[in-house]
């Protein structure tokens, strides 16, 4: 029986929400949480029950040795807000605290609820996408957007705690510490930890799987954080979980500190690059991007156009309304849809987010509004114009818009004539799906789009590294190989 196969059962009043679609909001929660996690603790329940409250904060009740009780507030329709709160709970209870000797302790209960927190969001987000594939109610196939919208708020008030802190952890740790373990600033004091923590929870599953060594020791959190990392890391030994984020935690809190002494010989130390840590750089843009990189063509190639004569109603129409160089706009639209975007909040996200929009906005402020009005004023010719310039960019092989899967790419592409201008016209029909499949996104505010098209893009780049690495792999083990000498006549 693990924490993930244990029978769920409902109880206490739920009012609109009916025990019915209750009961399958909160399973499918505990599926898509837990799916693919190796639930290793040797202290899980036997049945989970959650209970529904009209009064009160959600809590776990520490009541038995068997059985998890989760409380939360399911009187209203509420989805987000219940997912939420049974999702935070549903982590204390994998982190082992639900039976009665699971009281919340200074110094340490802050680290706990700040990885139970970061699992509930990385929960929320896998939530939102389940249910966008499929609704799990009748009658609620939009709420996935709803999902997003409510997990953005949550957590932009960690992202407004983090605002203005020091820029590396170690050094917001150390003036914050005392605040931390006392509890003063509420949540929002420890969203540099959070932050990081979700970071961690969302690219390596292995770390979520660490949450269930979390207190397997006697004095759990009211150990020093010291204590607390070191006797956290040495249960996921005894458990064998990966024991990363334990490990992630001491070097970003401690980067100076030397290993504690351990009855295994130490490894050997060795400088190893890390490229996770967020810092800040005193440089130009133009010098941190790559002279090679295919948005400087793109740029070129928007500056380049005739935008007065190919976009109608004239620049001057779109000018009067969004004093921003028309190129410019073009260019953001060029590369948002080359990398799959279409949404105009998404674009302005990245154009504070991401190197490469940031380079081509160079400095200027860019807004939703903006972007979408410039796209609706000019309609059909600059939905035609940013094809055409798509299609072409792709023949050359500046961009690859990947339009299609890969077996029809290839179907409609690979059989062109290998010279000629008969061969854009398979990339401007593709082209121009693409455009009208993206300019339907263009009003849609899906908050956690970045973080998804992130990681479709990190995958993508994983897949074709390994791919590459393969290759040259074999090519100079073919190299090496001793070949025997041809006879002679």
């Amino acid at each position: 029986m693990t924490l993930l196969s244990a029978p769920l059962e409902l109880a206490g009043e739920w009012g609109a929400s009916t025990p019915e679609d209750a009961l399958i909001v909160l399973s499918r929660t505990r599926e898509v949480s837990l799916t693919g996690i190796s639930l290793l603790s040797d202290n899980q329940p036997a049945t989970l029950r959650v209970e529904s409250r009209s009064s009160g904060p959600p809590h776990v009740w520490l009541q038995s040795s068997t059985q998890a009780h989760v409380v939360v507030d399911g009187t209203a329709r509420d989805w987000c807000r219940m997912i939420y709160q049974f999702g935070h709970e549903l982590g204390h209870v994998l982190s082992n605290s639900w039976q009665p000797d699971s009281l919340p302790l200074r110094p340490s209960q802050w680290l706990e609820e700040v990885v139970v927190e970061a699992f509930t969001f990385r929960s929320l987000a896998l939530v939102a996408d389940s249910w966008e594939q499929d609704s799990w109610l009748p009658g609620e196939t939009g709420y996935s957007k709803d999902l997003r919208r409510y997990r953005e708020f949550l957590i932009g008030g960690y992202r407004n705690g983090a605002a203005g802190s020091k820029q590396w952890l170690n050094g917001w740790f150390a003036d914050a510490r005392a605040a931390v373990e006392s509890n003063l600033g509420g949540r929002a004091a420890t969203g540099p930890a959070l932050l990081m923590v979700l970071g961690e929870l969302v690219r390596d599953k292995g770390c979520v799987e660490d949450l269930a060594a979390l207190n397997r020791w006697r004095d759990r959190t009211a150990a020093s954080f010291e204590d607390y990392l070191r006797l956290w890391g040495e249960s996921c030994t005894e458990l064998g979980t990966p024991g990363r984020l334990p490990r992630r935690l001491r070097q970003v809190l401690y980067p100076d500190e030397n290993p504690r002494p351990s009855l295994r010989p130490p490894e050997p130390y060795i400088h190893r690059p890390r490229r996770g840590e967020v810092r800040q750089h005193a440089a130009a843009l133009d010098d941190l991007l790559p002279l090679e990189h295919p948005v400087r063509t793109v740029w070129a190639l928007a500056e380049a156009l005739d935008l007065q004569g190919a976009l109608k109603p004239s620049i001057a129409t779109a000018a009067s309304t969004a004093p921003v160089q028309p190129a410019l706009l073009l260019a953001l639209w060029l590369w948002a849809t080359a990398e799959g975007i279409g949404s105009a909040r998404q674009l302005e996200r990245l154009c504070t987010e991401h190197l490469a929009f940031r380079w081509l906005c160079g400095g200027v402020e860019i807004n939703g509004q903006t972007l979408r009005d410039f796209r609706l004023i000019h309609g059909d010719a600059f939905d035609k114009l940013l094809a055409h310039s798509l299609a072409a960019l792709d023949k050359e092989g500046v961009i690859n818009l990947a339009m299609v899967s890969p077996d029809a790419e290839k179907s409609q592409v690979s059989e062109e004539p290998a010279r000629g201008r008969q061969n854009l016209k398979p990339r401007a029909i593709l082209a121009a799906a693409r455009v009208q499949e993206l300019r339907a996104a263009l009003d849609r505010d899906d908050p956690i789009a970045d973080e998804r098209h992130e990681r479709a893009a990190r995958w993508r780049t994983a897949k074709q590294q390994g791919i590459h690495v393969s290759a040259v792999l074999a090519q100079m083990k073919d190299l090496s190989r001793t070949r025997p000498k041809k006879n002679e006549r």
